[in-house]
């Protein structure tokens, strides 16, 4: 809290600034030194000076005598004085402590802006300070207000009912009185903290009837003050319509003079003006007169009605509101630039909310007048909507209004629900009774707002619009003396989660199948968005991310984040919440049930393992059966072969797919069982067993033994009668023919009768050396007689053991006929790898020539790649000054890493790679294999290269060698990223 200025010019004790206000009771007062200021005694601290009004009836002294001896020592208190004749006891005893100053009972007031002016000075010269009263509108006055005169580029606040909303924010911060307009101390120390402190150039303030009654802005003055309208309220308070206009009146005697004491109308309010007109309005002196003016003295509204305007401004009487807000900022800045679509309503005025077909307001209209214009309003905004009307009335207020706003509802509304607004010490049901004395029409009552709310929107279809009247904004319920949390907005919301459970879950599920997401990056409506949590990540954090796309189906998990999502659902209600145990089984059981159904149709599932080349067969296989099917095959997209990217597949599965091929990956025992047990598989092939992910299979047969679990799987469903192809020549599949089951096993060993199909391998120089690979033929000697088929787009014996492989698949699943392997060796001679396996790439800058197989390796799939680059190298007759061999990490390989990758060096060496790179953290053991593999051909003009990382390597040795060589083979592990070393050639 800001405080007195301490030099010495300014310098001054409380007693001296108060001196002339001193009651006689200060016998023992003390002085003391000026402090911060408060209102509140609970809230008073050591060093306040702390302003407490004492009435004269005994309960008001015994609770200032037990606050005041509770508080903290040093705190100053200032009190009013009492008529003598009904407090000679009470004054006696004030005069018994210590720290009390009693002031006049006319000085009260005038001390309290005294040192509030001292504590809280603001320079009024370059300062605007704007007041709104009226019965209805002025929230939405001042709010609009402060939204043009942003736009006007001036730095606004506004300040009211829902507390302060400052120049760079919409939402607003309840006061701490919580009052339409704050008491006198909190007020000063709310525009001082503005207007000084923040830098705004004006506020725009309403004022209650109440306020000017307490003399709450007393001291203030205004530049401009307005009038909304004016209606009946507050009888509880005022005693009559006429006490309550004076009192309203009263703000015109807080103009300031140098602004020409305007009273700002809207243009239609003439029977306002005239009342007003008919008072002399003098500011306390007849000399100077208050200028009484409509709206269209300042701003004229048929230009402006040209423009289009957002919903909230539609209505009738928030265009009256508008026209006001626009004339105060003419007057204060001159010509107006606004653009309306801009403008945004005050929370709880009109604001509306869309559930499908279902339209619902909540306004804070809680007077006569408000209700009758604020229904008439909307049926204007939907003319061809029943209207439904909720609201109620506030206990311990006036109650003549009760029957009026019944007679209202009864003329303007559809269908009529009574309920509770704020009842306070009144019996909820016996405010009800009063309502329905005015309803001629039918009507529910239900004494729980909340209850009445749930099934009032239950109820209505999409053919009506539900009005919530009279609480609005108000986050609390006053039941007797207690306020309770409570909102109109939150029990909307729990009335809209009813209906929305009382949708099956099948229904749901219907709902979300084949638009799953599981990443917020990559996110586009309106897919189904599943909040898995990951290692470093909780899926619940980008939730709000994929709103703001546009998502209506949210699976979250995790109950510590059960106020994160209730804050979601508040923000974005028309959006879908589905609370789960575990994201990730959902995803998969989703996936499982949906596969389940397809099957059972007579639809064909393929699955395909294998530890090198599952993506490579996928697409061969695919691309063979596509021939056939079209667009009734679906395949799995990129690398979604994990426990997250099969369920994502599965889901995409469509009642036309004939046929699925599904890549199943694993890199811990037990993954291939999971991933059987959600795609359910009938079909499928294993590339081969190799030393891959030896960190957790340990060894090479537990790799089999994980991948056979697919064909377990496979032959378990189709009682041993499921398509299923292996390489015959790899011994540990080769195991797999022992078990009596019908598989198709193939091997290149030609002539070998342990096969059921022999292939039969032949290559040949290429024609256009440096673009294509060489020529390779393969013959299938097939019980039906031999197939050949050819492809100039791969090289190497095990990309035409994968064609192979998949050849024979599609043709056992499309049914063997004579067309359709026509049909497939035509296929087979346009299949080319995909972009990053196993391609040659012809530089696009330099025309050298690219293998690149930069997505993974393990020492199985680097070894044949290899082989079968040396291979094409030795058909063309590549010299080997002009080959270049670029080996990155092989990952995953646990205790056996070194030595493998120690193998690879020996072998590229035995083959004849004279000029070699290594990088990564296994490079010396590339390194290593490579010296012994030299030493074996005894070729002293090898040469290798040795680097930690890929940019070491590209910093020192690239260019030079990129210049050099023009052959160039380019294979790593994912992390590594190797085919960015010829991004510019791609």
């Amino acid at each position: 809290m800001p405080h007195l200025n301490t030099n010495k010019q300014t310098e001054h004790s409380v007693l001296k600034i108060l001196s002339d206000l001193l009651s006689d009771a200060n016998a023992n007062c003390f002085d003391f030194a000026f402090s911060s200021l408060e209102w509140r005694m609970e809230h008073a601290k050591s060093g306040d000076t702390l302003f407490y009004y004492l009435r004269s009836d005994e309960e008001s002294w015994n609770k200032f005598k037990s606050r005041y001896l509770g508080m903290a020592k040093g705190v100053a208190v200032v009190i009013n004085d009492l008529p003598l004749q009904e407090s000679a006891v009470i004054k006696q005893q004030v005069a018994t402590f210590t720290g009390v100053i009693v002031l006049k009972e006319e000085g009260f007031l005038e001390g309290q802006r005294r040192l509030a002016q001292r504590c809280y000075p603001i320079n009024w010269d370059n300062k605007k300070l704007i007041g709104v009263t009226g019965t209805n509108g002025k929230t939405t006055v001042t709010f609009l207000c402060k939204q043009i005169a942003k736009m006007v580029g001036k730095r606004a606040a506004c300040l009211g009912t829902l507390g302060v909303s400052k120049h760079n924010d919409d939402a607003f911060t309840p006061t701490e009185s919580g009052l339409t307009t704050p008491p006198l101390l909190e007020l000063y120390k709310i525009l001082y903290q503005m207007l000084e402190q923040e830098g705004h150039d004006c506020c725009f303030m309403e004022v209650s009837s109440h306020s000017l009654a307490l003399q709450r802005v007393y001291g203030l003055y205004f530049d401009v003050v307005a009038w909304t309208s004016f209606g009946q309220d507050h009888l509880d308070f005022h005693q009559d319509m006429d006490d309550y206009f004076q009192t309203k009146l009263q703000i015109v005697h807080y103009l300031r003079e140098k602004g020409g004491r305007v009273l700002l109308l809207p243009t239609e309010e003439e029977e306002l003006f005239q009342k007003i007109k008919s008072h002399q309005l003098t500011n306390g002196d007849a000399k100077v007169t208050v200028n009484v003016h409509k709206c269209e003295k300042y701003f004229s509204r048929e230009q402006f009605w040209q423009l289009p305007l957002p919903p909230f401004l539609l209505t009738a009487f928030n265009q009256r509101n508008l026209e006001l807000a626009l004339a105060i900022n003419a007057l204060l800045w001159g010509d107006l630039r606004v653009d309306p679509l801009k403008l945004v309503p005050a929370p709880g005025r009109l604001s509306t909310y869309i559930f499908g077909e279902k339209v619902v307001i909540i306004d804070f209209a809680h007077t006569p007048d408000a209700l009758e214009k604020t229904c008439l309003a909307i049926k204007e905004i939907y003319p061809k909507r029943e209207l439904h009307l909720l609201f109620g009335c506030g206990g311990d207020r006036d109650r003549s209004k009760r029957p009026i706003m019944g007679e209202i509802a009864s003329k303007v509304a559809d269908k009529i629900y009574i309920t509770s607004d704020n009842p306070r010490t009144e019996a909820p049901q016996g405010i009800i009774s009063e309502i329905k004395s005015g309803v001629t029409k039918a009507y529910e009552s239900m004494v729980d707002r909340k209850s009445a709310i749930v099934h009032a929107y239950n109820k209505m279809g999409g053919h009506a619009v539900l009005l919530i009247a009279g609480k609005g904004h108000e986050d609390y319920q006053i039941i007797g003396k207690v306020k309770y949390p409570y909102s109109d907005y939150q029990a909307l919301l729990q009335a809209r989660r009813k209906e929305i459970e009382m949708e099956t879950e099948m229904e749901m599920k219907m709902k979300m199948k084949k638009r799953v997401s599981t990443d917020s990056r990559t996110y586009q409506a309106p897919e189904v968005f599943i909040a898995l949590d990951g290692e470093r990540f909780k899926g619940v954090d980008f939730i709000k991310d994929v709103l703001e796309k546009g998502c209506r189906f949210v699976v979250y998990a995790g109950s510590d984040d059960d106020e994160k999502i209730e804050k979601l659902q508040q923000q974005y209600p028309d959006s879908i919440f589905v609370k789960t145990e575990d994201t990730l089984l959902y995803l998969q059981e989703l996936a499982k049930e949906h596969a389940k159904q397809w099957l059972s149709n007579g639809k064909q599932l393929i699955g395909i393992t294998g530890s090198n080349g599952k993506t490579t067969n996928k697409q061969m296989l695919a691309h063979f059966l596509q021939e056939v099917l079209g667009d009734k095959l679906l395949a799995t997209d990129k690398n979604f072969n994990n426990h997250i990217g099969v369920p994502k597949t599965l889901l995409m599965l469509e009642e036309h797919h004939e046929m699925a091929v599904v890549e199943m990956g694993s890199n811990h025992p037990g993954e291939i069982k999971l991933l059987c047990d959600i795609a359910m598989p009938t079909a499928g092939m294993i590339t081969n067993v190799g030393d891959s992910h030896l960190e957790f299979f340990k060894s090479r047969d537990g790799v089999f033994q994980e991948k056979r679990t697919l064909f377990d799987s496979v032959m378990k469903r189709s009682g041993g009668k499921g398509v299923f192809v292996i390489p015959g020549d790899d011994v540990f599949l080769a195991r797999l023919l022992a078990t009596g089951e019908e598989v198709i096993a193939f091997s290149f060993a030609a002539g070998s009768g342990d096969h059921n199909v022999v292939c039969e391998y032949t290559a040949s120089p290429s024609k256009l050396l440096l673009k294509i690979p060489p020529k390779v033929q393969t013959k299938l000697r097939l019980s039906s007689g031999v197939v050949e088929f050819s492809n100039l787009k791969i090289i190497g014996k095990h990309n035409f053991s994968n064609l192979a492989a998949t050849f024979l698949l599609a043709l056992s699943l499309l049914g063997g006929g004579e067309k359709v392997k026509g049909r497939l060796v035509r296929a087979s001679e346009n299949f080319h790898p995909m972009s990053n396996r196993s391609s040659w790439i012809c530089g696009r800058e330099s025309g050298k020539s690219f293998f690149l197989d930069a997505y993974n390796a393990n020492p199985s799939s680097m070894r044949a790649a290899i082989e079968a680059v040396v291979e094409y190298y030795l058909i063309n007759q590549v010299s080997e000054g002009e080959q270049l061999f670029i080996l990155g990490d092989m990952n995953e390989l646990g205790d056996a890493a070194a030595s493998l990758h120690k193998e690879i060096g020996q072998r590229l060496a035995e083959l004849g790679a004279g000029r070699v790179v290594f990088i990564g953290r296994y490079s010396s053991s590339y390194q290593e294999g490579y010296h012994e593999g030299k030493r074996f051909k005894k070729c002293a003009s090898f040469q290798s290269v040795v680097c930690q990382t890929k940019d070491e390597f590209v910093n020192t040795h690239w260019a030079q060698m990129k210049s050099k060589f023009s052959y160039f083979f380019i294979k790593g592990s994912r992390s590594l990223a190797l085919e960015t070393l010829i991004s510019d050639e791609i």
